[in-house]
C-alpha cells in the first residue's frame, strides 16, 4: 500500500511551507468532495495582510488534509495561519472529525492502515509512519510516508 508521495503538489518547490492535519478516521468519499470543493474556495481567497497566498490544499490517503504555500512568493502569516486552523476546525465540526487530536497516529502495518496512541508507537518500528510534524514540502515529499524506526519521531518516543 506504501504510497510515492514524491510528486506531490506539482508547481510548487520543495521549500514551500506545509501543514499537516490528521483525522480520528477515515474520510468518506461524499466527505472528501465536500471537502475538496471548500478546501479550492478557501486557498483561493487566502491571504496574508491582504496580499494574495500561492496556496493549494488536498485530502491525502482519505486521512489527512495538508496546505501547501509557496512562501517565497508571499509569506504565511499568524494570521493567515489561524483563518487556515478556524477553517479546518469548521470543517470538522461539520464533519464531526477531530483533525487536532496529535496522540493519535497513523501507521501502516503490514499493508493495513491502523490508528494507534502516540505512546504504542514503539511497538511498530517496522511500520510506515504518517509523520505530520513536517514543515516543508521537500520534506513532505521525501519523508511523510518513512518506517518508523528511520524516523526523527523515533527517537523522541
Amino acid at each position: 500500500m506504501q504510497q510515492n508521495f514524491n510528486q506531490s503538489f506539482p508547481g510548487f518547490s520543495d521549500t514551500s511551507r506545509v501543514w499537516i492535519y490528521s483525522s480520528n478516521r477515515e474520510i468518506a468519499e461524499n466527505e472528501i468532495d465536500f471537502i475538496h470543493r471548500n478546501l479550492e474556495e478557501f486557498t483561493q481567497q487566502w491571504a496574508t495582510h491582504g496580499k494574495e497566498l500561492v496556496a493549494s490544499a488536498a485530502v491525502i490517503l482519505n486521512n489527512f488534509v495538508v496546505f501547501v504555500v509557496d512562501e517565497k512568493q508571499v509569506k504565511a502569516s499568524g494570521c493567515s495561519i489561524d483563518s487556515s486552523v478556524r477553517f479546518i476546525k469548521s470543517i470538522g465540526s461539520e464533519l464531526k472529525i477531530d483533525f487536532f487530536n496529535r496522540l493519535s497516529v497513523l501507521i501502516e502495518n503490514n499493508g493495513t492502515l491502523e490508528r494507534i496512541h502516540f505512546n504504542e508507537l514503539k511497538s511498530f518500528p517496522d511500520s510506515i509512519l504518517f509523520d505530520t510534524t513536517l514543515q516543508n514540502l521537500g520534506d513532505f515529499r521525501e519523508n511523510f510516508a518513512i518506517k518508523l524506526k528511520e524516523s526523527r519521531l523515533f527517537n523522541l518516543i
